[in-house]
């Protein structure tokens, strides 16, 4: 897992707060001034904390429509169906409450406003990446607590087949963490 080169993986930089410059004559002066000013501020890091949209705030619908067959296919089917998926996913985002509906009186008139909030493929894919991060980070500290447990083995553990070495043990659980990373990438390479 890469580690952000801003903030090392702590998620926030500190910046530090700039002073007029002073210089001080004398020294009642210097011992009046009792105030104590911060020197640093802490903010979210710009590079993976300030820009990303936070994954709770996501919803990525997916609507899909098969044409049987595909020799068959024009531009007006193709627009019939990009309009159908569009109506389907404007209906899902209705009844998940992601669009806002309000109305206001106008004079005479009543008008009726919508209100929705759209994240870019871009940074839906980005949270993705985050996601999969976490998940890599979290199955590699279960893989090592997992290594701990099996280095204070004792000789009494035996598989179904017999006695079962720390060593092999340890690459069972290497294996099972590689090819689950491997599933999940390419899950992640195939989604739409």
């Amino acid at each position: 897992m890469k580690t952000c080169p801003i903030c090392r993986g702590g998620g926030h930089v500190r910046l530090p707060v700039y002073r007029d410059v002073s210089a001080f004559v004398s020294k009642d002066i210097l011992m009046g001034a009792t105030s104590v000013e911060e020197a640093y501020r802490t903010y979210p890091c710009p590079e993976c904390r300030g820009q990303q949209a936070a994954e709770e705030r996501v919803h990525v619908i997916y609507a899909e429509e098969v044409i049987r067959n595909g020799s068959m296919y024009t531009d007006d089917i193709r627009n019939h169906v990009a309009h159908g998926l569009a109506h389907a996913s404007a209906r899902k985002m209705l009844a998940d409450g992601l669009i806002e509906i309000r109305e206001e009186k106008r004079g005479d008139d009543l008008v009726f406003l919508s209100r929705i909030g759209v994240v870019s493929p871009r940074m839906v894919a980005t949270i993705e990446r985050r996601a999969f991060d976490a998940m890599t980070k979290f199955l590699g500290s279960v893989r090592q607590k997992a290594a701990e447990a099996i280095a204070v083995w004792g000789s009494a553990y035996t598989g179904n087949e017999g006695m079962i070495s720390k060593g092999q043990a340890m690459d069972f659980v290497d294996e099972a963490f590689n090819r689950h990373i491997i599933e999940v990438q390419l899950s992640l390479e195939d989604a739409p």
